[in-house]
């Protein structure tokens, strides 16, 4: 039998509240701790009158393995394709320059695994994410000519609308697609999984969910109907620190000086809505087997819903526990 929305949206956050169950558990008390021990904080059994020296001891070792690991990718090459034969060289090189370049310069990708190294020594595991963003991209074009041979001269994968002429311009809104190659290190206290995942290969979990916030004007961005993104409620300080699948903790303990990851919005369009991004395999078309499917859920609303070959995470741990996904950590 095919799942109807209702039934999917049900099925999505039985998962989604039985993965942050064991994030807000089984993993948070160990990250608050380990953001305590790294920022050197107090640890609460202080005696007055004697000594408040704190052991720098997982800092200290925290930073001496990422100066003997991080080196390793501080090259323009992190990548390199080989030719599997003469006819292919040309071919190869070219293919290895892209690759660099995109993970290099257009996504950061030295800061990106520093940050993923260092989640692995701190926090038990580091996650990247790689995918393929498509999003409609929307431009305001004036061009002093006649309407007519304007559009005329429009490229065919671009939406032209005529917005008007004044003064002997004319107005344009321009709508196309982008793709974009991104990658980017998944905080742990925002990533929720199968508690009962053995290993580090997440392309073949079948649940792995992420928190993310976007802005109104993201998520419209996105393709999502203007009216319904209107619809859901903005994320405040407050329930940024209390929604469901939230983690006060660990979150909290890493805030220096009070600063907080969100505020509040000066305009309705710059409005930040919690969102899950959910790679789910799931039977909905009732043949009996499982598929992998993309959603985008907020406040029990699919907003986007896409079929996946694959899902985008690669994991790895400092000190692999066997058949289990969470590893051992400096502060372990």
């Amino acid at each position: 039998m095919k799942l109807d929305n209702d039934t999917l949206v049900t099925c999505i956050y039985s998962e989604l509240d039985r993965s942050t169950a064991y994030s807000t558990t089984a993993l948070r008390q160990n990250r608050e701790d380990s953001w305590n021990y790294f920022l050197n904080r107090p640890r609460g059994d202080e005696i007055e009158g004697r000594s408040q020296v704190q052991d720098t001891s997982v800092r200290d070792c925290t930073f001496a393995l990422l100066s003997q690991i991080m080196p390793a990718y501080q090259s323009d090459e992190i990548v390199r394709f080989e030719p599997s034969g003469p006819q292919d060289t040309d071919q190869a090189e070219a293919e290895s320059l892209a690759l660099n370049s995109l993970f290099t310069e257009t996504n950061q990708g030295y800061l990106e695994l520093y940050n993923a190294v260092s989640d692995t020594l701190l926090f038990r595991n580091g996650v990247i994410k790689v995918w393929i963003d498509d999003r409609e991209i929307v431009q305001q074009r004036s061009f002093a000519a006649p309407a007519a041979d304007v559009l005329a001269a429009a490229p065919d994968d671009q939406e032209w609308e005529h917005t008007g002429t004044e003064d002997g311009l004319s107005h344009f809104r321009i709508k196309s697609m982008q793709q974009k190659l991104e990658i980017e290190c998944v905080e742990q206290a925002y990533l929720f999984l199968n508690p009962n995942q053995q290993d580090q290969n997440l392309t073949d979990t079948d649940f792995i969910a992420e928190l993310a916030y976007f802005t109104r004007s993201d998520l419209v961005e996105m393709g999502i109907s203007k009216s319904k993104v209107a619809e859901l409620p903005a994320t405040t300080d407050k329930a940024h620190n209390s929604s469901v699948g939230w983690t006060t903790g660990d979150i909290s303990a890493k805030n220096i000086e009070g600063q907080t990851d969100i505020h509040v919005a000066p305009t309705p369009d710059r409005d930040n809505i919690e969102c899950y991004w959910v790679h789910m395999a799931i039977d909905r078309d009732g043949d009996g087997i499982s598929e992998k499917y993309r959603f985008l859920v907020a406040h029990r609303q699919i907003l986007l819903d896409d079929p996946v070959d694959f899902f985008p995470y690669a994991s790895g741990a400092g000190w692999i526990v066997p058949h289990r996904w969470s590893g051992l950590s400096v502060f372990d």
